[in-house]
């Protein structure tokens, strides 16, 4: 599956989600008879942890990211050009990063590099001609639509994408490396 726009119905992952109901279910169900649940704080330091990584994105045209570190491992997703992820680990030439989506899995190293590159994390955004509400909007993007960063001022991000599209779009609405190093 090609993770690229418009994404949703491109790459469904159902059982993340199945399981993400089913969690949803339980502690519904529990609330609904005074059970509640306490949080483990080794957890809870482990996932924040996972959510520091350095940010990087592809720079192929298409890179594989898959269930293990190796080329004999199955293929999760795929993800076209400045796709951005979150490293996570390393192991020898393979990283373990994970998706906006919250996705884990690995990748060549080769095939990701620190470019600035942001995901669109909600369903439509406005890129703008300046970095203001007022301006007029250039591009209507959608969820999982990508985009290098080339600049940014207050709580804007300039953008660029492959097909020479340029603009503006409030940070809050992106999720990857927020600023052109």
């Amino acid at each position: 599956m090609t993770k690229h726009f418009p994404p949703r119905h491109q790459y469904p992952k159902t059982q993340p989600r199945r399981a993400a109901i089913a969690a949803a279910l339980l502690v519904a169900i529990g609330a609904s008879v005074g059970l509640t649940a306490v949080a483990s704080p080794k957890r809870a330091h482990h996932h924040a942890a996972q959510r520091s990584g350095k940010m990087l994105s592809v720079v192929v045209n298409e890179a594989n990211f898959r269930k293990g570190p190796s080329l004999r491992h199955d293929i999760a997703f795929s993800a076209i050009r400045n796709y951005p992820v979150r490293l996570l680990k390393r192991s020898k030439d393979w990283l373990l990063v994970e998706d906006f989506e919250g996705e884990q899995a690995w990748v060549k190293a080769k095939l990701l590099a620190p470019e600035p590159a942001v995901i669109i994390r909600v369903e439509h955004a406005n890129v703008r001609a300046k970095p203001t509400t007022r301006a007029a909007v250039v591009h209507k993007a959608e969820r999982g639509e990508v985009f290098q960063v080339i600049g940014g001022k207050g709580k804007w991000i300039e953008l660029a994408s492959d097909d020479n599209l340029k603009g503006w779009l409030r940070q809050d609405l992106a999720w990857g490396a927020k600023r052109k190093r």
